[in-house]
């Protein structure tokens, strides 16, 4: 059985690209990425906390995606793109690959407000 049989939900993936105003703040405006991606999403139960590069991430959700799906926790000094599934909108705020190649992408995810 192949792992793409799993993903019984779809994804729309944007990604954020800030511009600075003349007061120094900054906006992000968003683009798609990718719409219709093929995905499933599970819940985390309890806390989760992810140590990555010296930094405790939360996350309430992973999304698993297939192998080479563009989805980034950041992006040329952006926000970390932005993951909707079932018209609920989440932040990326760790992605890691399987182990072997061909078989997903695993996206942690926080629920956005």
């Amino acid at each position: 059985m192949s792992i793409r049989s799993l993903f019984n939900k779809t994804a729309l993936i944007e990604r954020s690209t800030p511009s600075r105003a003349a007061t120094g703040e900054v906006s992000h405006s968003w683009a798609t990425v990718a719409d219709d991606v093929p995905c499933s999403l599970r819940e985390i139960r309890g806390a989760s906390s992810i140590e990555g590069a010296g930094v405790a991430m939360e996350a309430d959700f992973m999304a698993f995606f297939a192998w080479g799906t563009d989805v980034k926790t950041d992006s040329e000094g952006g926000a970390p793109d932005r993951v909707t599934i079932d018209e609920v909108a989440y932040t990326v705020v760790y992605v890691a690959g399987a182990p072997q190649r061909d078989a997903y992408v695993a996206a942690y995810l926080k629920r956005r407000a």
